[in-house]
């Protein structure tokens, strides 16, 4: 995966760059709800930062039409972040967003354009366990209905708040990390 590319994406309130959400307050980010193409998760890992996701469209002309057409917080999926204080969890869930591309369908141009991009296709994130430790949480999980992503972590006892940063759009591939204080 080449580097990532840092640009500002704006977000919606209260889950915005440099803007802490307490961790018993849902907050929504990314694109409107309903709108924009596809994406698949290409990758999700734990480190020392947080989470961090990076995105990518499906590999079909209209996900990569909608996906080239977004501006600024368009490229992230429509995002939210709640609390569910009875399991101790943080869910993020993911509007339209997949765990499994398929293969590349339509014409051949398409298949070349994504190669050229780096992408390869099929990608797969596997449900379950997420790869990687952050000293903030106790463990993360990701999961899929088919239609919409989510993950799910146990906080660890001393955190207070959370926020989502857009890490930006690097070619076909948009990156957000979700942190802890």
């Amino acid at each position: 995966m080449s580097a990532v590319v840092e640009t500002a994406l704006p977000m919606e309130s209260p889950a915005s760059e440099g803007s802490w959400t307490a961790l018993g307050t849902a907050s929504t980010f990314g694109r409107p709800s309903g709108t924009g193409g596809s994406l698949v998760v290409s990758q999700v890992l734990a480190g020392e930062d947080g989470l961090t996701v990076t995105l990518a469209p499906l590999p079909d002309e209209a996900s990569v039409n909608a996906f080239q057409e977004a501006e600024g917080e368009e490229a992230l999926p429509a995002g939210a972040v709640d609390y569910w204080s009875d399991a101790g969890a943080l869910v993020l869930k993911l509007e339209n967003v997949v765990l499994s591309s398929g293969d590349i369908g339509g014409d051949d141009w398409l298949h070349d354009f994504l190669r050229d991009a780096g992408l390869e296709y099929p990608m797969t994130t596997p449900t379950g366990a997420i790869p990687g430790t952050c000293p903030l949480f106790e463990k993360a999980a990701i999961s899929s209905d088919g239609t919409n992503t989510t993950i799910s972590l146990l906080p660890g006892e001393t955190v207070t708040d959370y926020r989502v940063t857009a890490l930006g759009v690097d070619g076909l591939e948009v990156s957000f990390l979700l942190t802890f204080q």
